[in-house]
């Protein structure tokens, strides 16, 4: 892909309304407008996006199953029922500037972020400014929870969508406990006037994922076993064969059986005898 230069910083750019890079140095700006290697956090209650660049300092996608366990007088093992599989995302992210006009338009994007940490209200009136300050109306109730969609092309995405770019159509939903903002001041900063922007941010999140569509295998998308014995294969639900990164593991012409092949069965063969003779210290 051919590069593609910055382009002229213009006054009235939003930062906050953009998935645009302008102000940084060409090869990142490249990677993100071109290779679209970013962060977008879209807040589900006010439709607002922000966009980050992809400088990821760390990153897990934890997967855990919850087992209800329960002793019975006589048994050795407890009798384990399965009750949910829950996915969590750990992302640790750096906010680099290269310039005091990136620095500035890093303020903005991190500003909106931590606003979407609060939730949407709903009341009779506007609010209105008291002495103290801006004050909202006696019995104003949430109307809407800081939900989120998170993208980060295929490793954060909802699978069955994952050829959508934003994070409105595509993102991964959950919630957010909270976001750690931490500049580094050995760094240093700008000033402008009496406004101080960091050269480098470190800011880190933890997404609790709610999905949006079916997870597991479906009995009625396998392949039929021994109809004596009621057995049966079961097959991605439809949707699922592409999760959680995007990739179809679906076999059409999956085995029937789990057995080995006929080499690998010969070769088991032998080699279990020998281990019998070793041991045995036969001829």
């Amino acid at each position: 892909m051919a590069f593609k230069f910055p382009e002229a910083i213009d006054k009235d750019y939003n930062p906050n309304n953009s998935r645009t890079f302008k102000d940084g140095d060409q090869g990142s700006d490249n990677l993100a407008n071109n290779h679209f290697q970013f962060l977008e956090f879209f807040h589900l209650p006010s439709s607002y996006y922000v966009t980050f660049k992809a400088y990821l300092s760390n990153f897990t996608d934890d997967y855990t199953s919850s087992w209800k366990a329960e002793n019975v007088y006589g048994r050795m093992d407890p009798i384990a029922t399965f009750e949910r599989t829950s996915r969590k995302i750990n992302c640790g992210f750096k906010v680099v500037a290269n310039s005091v006009q990136e620095a500035e338009a890093n303020m903005r994007r991190v500003s909106l972020l931590l606003q979407m940490l609060y939730p949407s209200y709903e009341s009779g009136q506007p609010m209105m400014q008291g002495g103290g300050g801006w004050e909202s109306e006696v019995g104003a109730t949430i109307k809407g929870s800081p939900l989120f969609k998170v993208k980060f092309l295929n490793w954060i995405q909802n699978s069955a969508y994952p050829d959508v770019g934003s994070a409105e159509d595509s993102g991964l939903m959950g919630y957010i406990g909270g976001f750690s903002f931490k500049p580094d001041l050995d760094s240093g900063v700008f000033q402008v006037g009496l406004d101080l922007y960091p050269k480098y941010i470190e800011l880190s999140f933890s997404l609790n994922v709610i999905h949006e569509h079916m997870l597991g295998w479906d009995a009625q998308m396998g392949e039929k076993g021994n109809k004596d014995k009621g057995s049966f294969r079961a097959g991605p639900i439809l949707g699922f064969d592409t999760f959680p990164y995007g990739k179809s593991t679906y076999q059409a012409k999956k085995s029937k059986t789990d057995r080995l092949s006929e080499d690998q069965a010969d070769r088991f063969k032998e080699m279990s005898q020998a281990s019998k003779k070793l041991i045995s210290g036969g001829g």
